[in-house]
């Protein structure tokens, strides 16, 4: 199955993008399907598909077959002899105009609504690119045409500068890695980084808070993001904090950590990527408990690691000593019973 960024269509989307969703998960694995965020982007196309380093963009035209009769009968209808296609050939266009890095930058229009004996017939059929009608939008027939569209292969820097104009989200800063380049002095250095497909896939995960905000609340979930240390973790979290507040304005944004060195340095990093937006907090999860802990209740300062150890320590030295349970397995268990609240 493709790789779908993000894997299901952003809020809002029209039917007909909906429906493609369908259509891209049925290609194959090599191939990477990327959404652009009109909320944050403006216009353009509406996907980009990435295969072994090759490209092509696609726009979705939403045009229905009673539009299409309108537009073959101008003067009928008021609104008759409206050119269908030409505003997502715009878009196209003016993307395109905009791109230096790949010449000749392949781009189709996608019609989910009308057969291709019905697009042959409209007026200006074939601007701004191929125009795929229905049929060719079928699992098998859309991959065996996608062959045949794409790009040549375009290695390194060409693909990268194309991912960075078409989802700019996914530029990170050098000052954000913890790579450090070598003095070359070449032309190379500036090339930005990029965030990773399974990075940016993370980054775009439930994008539709609006809608599924209740649902949430009610029934939380848990996404889990592993990675050693210097993986990105922390960046994809000011990163996703960053998108949902372009996506979201009017909400704001809470980001807890345990480590409070961390703190410091995920607002620095957010505050630099947002241009000093003020709708994300960064706290330490034991600072947000004290925060929300009820007035009227004393509060009890949290025992160091450093005591906790040295308490338990001498609960093993005194009971546990001679048998198989060692120091680690005895605060195991208690924080086994502490985690269920027994």
């Amino acid at each position: 199955m493709a790789q779908l960024i993000p894997n299901t269509p952003i809020h809002g989307s029209p039917p007909e993008i909906i429906r493609l969703f369908q259509v891209f998960k049925r290609l194959p694995d090599p191939i990477v399907v990327l959404q652009r965020l009109p909320a944050v982007h403006g216009p353009g196309p509406d996907f980009c598909l990435l295969q072994d380093e090759r490209a092509i963009l696609l726009a979705v035209s939403c045009a229905t077959p009673h539009e299409a009769q309108l537009t073959q009968q101008p003067g009928l209808f008021e609104n008759g002899g409206v050119s269908l296609g030409q505003a997502e050939a715009t878009r196209l266009a003016e993307f395109v105009a905009g791109e230096t890095a790949v010449a000749r930058l392949p781009t189709a229009i996608l019609f989910p609504n009308l057969s291709d004996k019905q697009l042959q017939a409209l007026p200006g059929s074939g601007v701004g690119g191929a125009w795929v009608g229905k049929e060719r939008l079928a699992p098998g027939q859309f991959h065996a045409w996608l062959q045949t569209q794409l790009t040549a292969s375009l290695p390194g820097a060409p693909i990268d500068r194309l991912r960075q104009r078409f989802t700019p989200e996914v530029v990170v800063p050098a000052a954000f890695t913890v790579r450090r380049p070598r003095a070359r002095h070449t032309g190379a250095e500036l090339t930005p980084y990029l965030l990773d497909y399974d990075q940016e896939q993370v980054l775009k995960m439930d994008l539709n808070l609006p809608d599924a905000g209740l649902k949430t609340a009610r029934a939380f979930q848990l996404r889990l993001v592993n990675g050693v240390a210097g993986s990105g973790k922390s960046l994809i979290v000011i990163y996703r904090a960053h998108l949902l507040r372009q996506l979201f304005p009017q909400k704001r944004i809470l980001i807890l950590t345990h480590n409070r060195a961390l703190r410091h340095d995920l607002w620095r990093r957010y505050a630099r990527l947002s241009q000093g937006d003020r709708g994300v907090r960064v706290q330490t999860f034991m600072g947000w408990c004290r925060k929300q802990w009820p007035p009227d209740r004393p509060w009890h300062d949290i025992i160091s690691h450093r005591d906790r150890v040295a308490l338990a320590r001498q609960a093993w030295l005194a009971h546990l000593r001679d048998t198989a349970v060692s120091e680690q397995m005895l605060l195991d268990e208690i924080d086994w019973y502490k985690d269920r609240l027994v």
